[in-house]
């Protein structure tokens, strides 16, 4: 079998601020969103009866993030935070932020349960709930015991190359109708995920 794992940006222009779920029309309108739906495309045209394509969004784990500096989102605000930096964050772009080992285990639970009762196909794998950037970067710091003023910023502030959607929260319709969405609240990975990487006697 084989996985490709998708990205909420191909829900770019989603109209309705609703989870999008996998049966649901896709507006790729970035070059990176377009390209990414490439991939999913090709995987469900050419191997339709092993493909799995997973979509999730806003990926941040233990590990970090190679490309990144090792760094992921939620490390470089607690960074940033403890070196006294000004932070800005966009709050006007409401995703739902995904821990690694939460996807990790549920891709697990999808492969394990074999082609009958989670057929190859789309599916959609994220944390359950909704929020954005700014209030995810608020709680983090909250939980990781560094307080810093965050300033609510719109997503105009920042030229990223690829702009992310205003709303992309993706619905884990298959995944829930199969009686395997192993998925917890974004909540509870990122308590579970700063008590891993940040406990109180790391704190400067």
């Amino acid at each position: 079998r084989f996985v490709q794992i998708g990205t909420d940006y191909v829900a770019e222009g989603w109209p309705d601020n609703q989870p999008l779920p996998e049966s649901a029309a896709v507006h790729p309108h970035s070059i990176y969103a377009l390209t990414r739906f490439g991939g999913d495309c090709m995987t469900l045209a050419h191997a339709p009866t092993v493909g799995y394509v997973v979509r999730s969004c806003g990926l941040f784990g233990v590990a970090g993030c190679k490309l990144k500096g090792g760094l992921n989102f939620v490390d470089t605000m607690v960074k940033m935070a403890r070196e006294g930096k000004k932070l800005r964050v966009v709050d006007d772009q409401t995703v739902a932020p995904t821990p690694t080992d939460d996807l990790s285990i549920q891709l697990a639970t999808l492969l394990e349960a074999g082609p009958h009762k989670a057929p190859p196909g789309l599916y959609h794998a994220v944390s359950h709930g909704a929020v954005t950037w700014y209030a995810f970067a608020k709680r983090a710091l909250e939980l990781a015991g560094v307080p810093h003023e965050i300033e609510p910023v719109p997503s105009s502030t920042y030229a990223a190359p690829a702009k992310r959607p205003r709303y992309s929260v993706l619905d884990n319709a298959k995944l829930r109708a199969a009686g395997l969405d192993v998925m917890r609240a974004w909540e509870e990975g990122l308590a579970r995920f700063v008590a891993l990487k940040y406990p109180p006697t790391s704190h400067p």
